[in-house]
């Protein structure tokens, strides 16, 4: 292995322990999004996210429109 490959395994194995840490952090809770404050999935009063619905729905209309 020359330098590069090893520098290269070193940022993949940094960026794959950061993800596992942030995984074992969230607990299953939401993320910590700008919308947190105000969301009620946060709190518990639903079960789904409603800035990943207003994302979903928005590609959805653009893949419609697109057909």
């Amino acid at each position: 292995m020359s330098l590069v490959d090893i520098v290269i395994f070193a940022v993949v194995v940094a960026i794959i322990a950061l993800a596992v840490r942030s995984l074992m952090r969230s607990k299953g809770e939401c993320a910590s999004c700008g919308s947190s404050s105000g969301c009620s999935s946060h709190g518990g009063e639903k079960s789904c996210c409603t800035a990943a619905e207003s994302i979903v729905s928005g590609m959805e209309a653009k893949l419609s429109s697109h057909k």
